[in-house]
């Protein structure tokens, strides 16, 4: 059974996203870890008003509760969670973390098989922005394979593989083989870029590390900028889950630049599969 880390918010969540974690969870076979978001924002609130000049240039003019009254809200959302899992049967371990937020939880994932988190993710109280700052810093300091969910999750009907022959690009695949056996049964799409004019490398030994695994296999070639290339294939696949590699790493390369990633994490409306390598 494999170790599964959830991100939660306290102040921001919902038994849809709740029930969006449970589900992929058992459907992998794995034990969920609820870690909890806003239970160091208290903390930071004093530093944060106190501080405002430190903060301009991250955060919009603070508009904060105060300090009791974050708290406050912390428990009930605390409570909501424990009620939940409780009224729909959810079997999770929760563990509070002390600390700051990223760091901790970027130490949860030294010891996690898999990290789910979902893509709107962020510090609530703290953070005013259009797209949340949490993803990318978990993305690309975590220490484990991260499933990024989207706010509704259909149910997975086949897999896309983005690859491109570099190690990175093999490494998502191979992580996803290994800890997503419940989807082998699935049809699998490999999805290459060409990059200037080249043919799909080592296309022989992919497919028969694929065939080994997977009873259906497909390749699709094209040609134009990665990103783009893949959310508009994405578009045409509601129900597929998408690997990704090497998120926010400077090797040259690497499929996708983080932007690329944060924006299909956001727009795509699938899961998605992202590992370091």
């Amino acid at each position: 059974m494999k170790i599964i880390t959830a991100v939660i918010d306290a102040l921001q969540f919902n038994e849809t996203q709740l029930n969006n974690f449970y589900q992929l969870a058992k459907t992998v076979d794995g034990e969920v870890t609820i870690a909890l978001l806003e239970h160091t924002v208290a903390e930071m609130y004093p530093l944060a008003a106190a501080n405002p000049e430190v903060f301009a240039n991250t955060f919009e003019a603070l508009d904060l509760p105060s300090k009791a009254e974050l708290e406050q809200r912390v428990q009930q959302g605390l409570k909501k969670l424990k009620d939940l899992c409780l009224i729909n049967h959810i079997k999770m371990e929760l563990h509070e973390e002390t600390g700051l937020p990223v760091a901790s939880l970027l130490k949860e994932t030294r010891f996690s098989d898999l990290l789910l988190i979902n893509r709107d993710a962020s510090f609530s109280t703290l953070l005013r922005a259009t797209e949340p700052s949490l993803l990318p810093d978990v993305l690309a300091g975590a220490e484990c394979p991260v499933v990024v969910l989207p706010e509704v999750l259909s149910p997975v009907r086949e897999v896309i593989f983005t690859f491109n022959g570099s190690y990175s690009s093999m490494y998502a695949i191979r992580e996803f083989t290994q800890l997503m056996s419940c989807y082998h049964s699935l049809p699998v799409t490999v999805l290459y870029v060409k990059e200037k004019q080249q043919p799909l490398p080592f296309e022989k030994q992919l497919k028969e590390y694929l065939d080994h695994y997977y009873g259906q296999v497909s390749f699709v070639v094209m040609e134009g900028e990665p990103a783009t290339v893949l959310s508009g294939y994405a578009a045409q696949h509601p129900q597929a889950i998408v690997t990704l590699g090497a998120y926010g790493r400077s090797n040259t390369s690497r499929f996708f630049h983080h932007s690329d990633a944060n924006r299909l994490a956001y727009q795509s409306g699938l899961p998605l599969f992202i590992t370091h390598a």
